[in-house]
């Protein structure tokens, strides 16, 4: 499952509306919970753990992308 497919799935939005700009702001469904799913989801997937200063900087797909690749993750 790629990236963007693991985002649609959490956040119930067709996959063409996943790019790297994908933001709580342009996702009304991406609230704080919503948040913590995609945390744990994206730690569980490419067996990762993110420090607590890590988790607010997950502010866009985009981001998680960026994070998971200094993390060796393969995204």
């Amino acid at each position: 499952m790629q990236l963007e497919e693991l985002f649609a799935k959490l956040l119930q939005e067709p996959v063409a509306r996943m790019s790297d700009e994908t933001s709580p702001k342009t996702v009304k469904q991406w609230d704080s919970l919503k948040h913590l799913d995609l945390v744990m989801a994206l730690e569980e997937k490419f067996g990762v753990t993110f420090s607590a200063a890590e988790l607010t900087s997950l502010s866009s797909l985009g981001a998680a992308r960026r994070l998971l690749a200094q993390k060796g993750a393969p995204v």
